[in-house]
């Protein structure tokens, strides 16, 4: 069955809070100890998040197999145990699955520190990669990053927010990704902007303006109605 708009909206407000609930808990563990940050998370560099990250995401790997295991097994016990160990191999999967995210989210609020607008080394300099380089990366931030990201998968996918319609295969998919992509490193070697990319129809944001329209509206409608209906009885006992 399809994901619906009223479907998704529900899934879609519990991600949004959690994620931002978590966002909100690695910033506060990457403040500077002064601000209450911890010693360890002051001191971690963007190489070691690396490390953290690829270490995490061996251990998804090894969960999502065992799972996979597990549902391959399923003729092999009765429903109740399967049902019991298919819901302790899932949890397990959704416990690695938040590790690797907390360790991405840590990588780009690192990354933020050291390579963002205004960050500086102890003695003044700009800071450079791995904490000991001096040259100028950038202004790297979690939002300039998210965007990034977000852009590129709008430019690179016409037929889900372009006007291509449904691709008629996954290889035409896969073809028009390559020749976005394509067009995107030739605009960039040439030192041409980017195009900007289509707008994401019917996000969470939309759809929960359209909720707080329909809370504001519903009620104007139904008392515009009912002061219509009286006036107009009004107006014929007149």
């Amino acid at each position: 069955m399809p994901c619906t708009r009223a479907m998704r909206s529900s899934s879609d407000r519990a991600a949004r809070a959690a994620v931002a609930d978590l966002l909100e808990v690695t910033r506060r563990v990457t403040l500077p100890v002064s601000g209450g940050g911890t010693l360890w998370c002051a001191e971690v560099t963007p190489g070691e998040m690396v490390d953290w990250c690829s270490s995490e995401l061996v251990e998804v790997e090894t969960e999502l197999k065992n799972a996979s295991v597990t549902l391959a097994k399923q003729h092999n016990f009765f429903p109740e145990t399967f049902a019991s160990k298919k819901t302790h191999a899932f949890a397990k999967v959704n416990d690695e699955l938040g590790d690797l995210l907390f360790d991405v989210l840590m990588l780009l609020c690192v990354c933020e520190r050291e390579f963002g607008p205004g960050a500086l080394d102890d003695d003044g300099n700009k800071k450079g990669c791995f904490k000991k380089e001096r040259k100028e990366i950038g202004g790297c931030t979690v939002a300039g990053a998210a965007t990034s990201a977000a852009r590129k998968v709008r430019r690179r996918c016409p037929h889900t927010f372009g006007s291509l319609g449904q691709a008629a295969s996954v290889k035409e998919e896969q073809e028009q990704w390559r020749r976005v992509k394509n067009l995107e490193k030739q605009a960039e070697a040439a030192g041409e902007t980017l195009p900007e990319a289509p707008a994401t129809y019917v996000t969470c944001d939309e759809f929960s303006s359209d909720v707080r329209l329909f809370h504001f509206l519903a009620p104007l409608t139904f008392g515009l109605a009912v002061g219509l209906t009286a006036g107009a009885f009004l107006w014929r006992r007149v």
